[in-house]
């Protein structure tokens, strides 16, 4: 839950990455609509256990959204960097190394060190790249207006976070919305 809770509150789109885990939410959505359908003895049970299944789901789908070398063995500590980046990415203040290495106890130097060893990428890197991830997210799928998303990850103005934006995808906001096909909120 804590993972839906806190990395999933910033996405928006399907988190569904995995295709076979498409497959099993599909399967568990069906038995739950024939259990609603068609109720029989121990129903309650069934329904509670198919909703735990469909948020561990979630939250395995949400956890491979970190950077790629994060795996199961990876240490935790990271794991908690990467959790404290992801729940305070709207706040540019608490995303400057010397924040984040005070309140992991790290060293910035070697902070810095110990994040690219263990994810394969720079501390900056990695919180430049979730940024993107987001801004995608909310151009691609949702009404959001451009100033909205200026707002909420802290860019000075609309052509800040249009040279961010470009500075990646050669193009603005609105030609990456248009390539896709969607209209975009002015």
């Amino acid at each position: 839950m804590e993972c839906l809770l806190y990395g999933a509150s910033f996405l928006s789109g399907c988190i569904l990455q995995n295709k076979p885990d498409i497959v099993l939410v599909n399967s568990i959505v069906e038995s739950l609509l024939h259990g609603i359908h068609h109720p029989d003895l121990y129903q309650d049970e069934l329904t509670l256990n198919y909703v735990n299944a469909l948020i561990v789901i979630a939250a395995r789908n949400i956890s491979k959204m970190r950077a790629e070398q994060i795996t199961a063995n990876t240490d935790k500590r990271v794991i908690q960097i990467i959790d404290y980046i992801q729940g305070n990415i709207h706040d540019p203040a608490l995303l400057k190394v010397a924040v984040i290495a005070k309140k992991f106890g790290f060293s910035e130097t070697y902070l810095g060190s110990y994040f690219k060893n263990q994810s394969g990428e720079t501390i900056q890197q990695y919180i430049l790249n979730y940024k993107m991830r987001l801004i995608e997210h909310r151009v691609l799928f949702s009404d959001m207006r451009v100033n909205e998303i200026v707002t909420e990850f802290g860019f000075s103005d609309e052509s800040h976070l249009n040279k961010f934006f470009k500075k990646r995808h050669q193009m603005s906001l609105t030609e990456f919305k248009k390539t896709k096909g969607i209209k975009v909120a002015v």
